[in-house]
């Protein structure tokens, strides 16, 4: 059940966020007061979301059932894949700040610019591709079988879905 719910919030959360951000991209010609106001109300409802997705997802790693049975070997290797998603994810928040993970170019054009230097140069969306290679370490190494289903649903909801809206100008799906 919590599972299945958490599921249907990340499905949630991930279309509010892309919905956010095409009616944004949509509505250029909206005035500044508005688009202000929208930007802000897309700040604080998906910023909260988002972050209690996060969360819920760290406390639900210490309380799922261990479905699986894992070598030593194996969880130190879930142990690695953990710190190098979270290092990506990490590294490209502070290459980018917080108001442009939120979307901030699609709000304000003129006032961002797209990065293209650190992992971008090797990866269309690191920090995506980081929460992977976490959830993927977590299943590993906690033995947890829902956490490679999480791990697909953040590749499909998150490299396929949501990058393509914040890809548009790329005319293909960037993952």
């Amino acid at each position: 059940m919590q599972f299945s719910f958490f599921l249907l919030l990340f499905v949630l959360v991930t279309a509010s966020h892309a919905s956010f951000l095409i009616f944004a991209q949509r509505h250029s010609q909206i005035s500044e007061l508005k688009r202000h106001r929208l930007w802000i109300t897309h700040l604080w409802l998906n910023g909260i979301v988002w972050s209690v997705v996060i969360a819920w997802l760290i406390v639900m790693q210490f309380s799922l059932p261990r479905t699986l049975d894992v070598s030593q070997p194996l969880r130190w290797i879930g142990i690695s894949l953990i710190a190098v998603g979270m290092i990506i994810t990490i590294a490209i928040s502070l290459v980018l700040n917080f108001q442009n993970l939120m979307g901030l170019r699609f709000f304000y054009p003129a006032r961002t610019k797209r990065v293209y230097s650190s992992l971008y140069r090797i990866l269309n969306n690191p920090m995506y591709d980081g929460f992977i290679l976490i959830l993927v370490g977590f299943g590993v190494w906690l033995g947890i079988l829902q956490d490679f289903y999480f791990a697909l649903a953040s590749f499909v909801l998150l490299n396929i879905i949501l990058a393509s809206v914040e890809n548009y100008e790329l005319k293909w799906n960037p993952f």
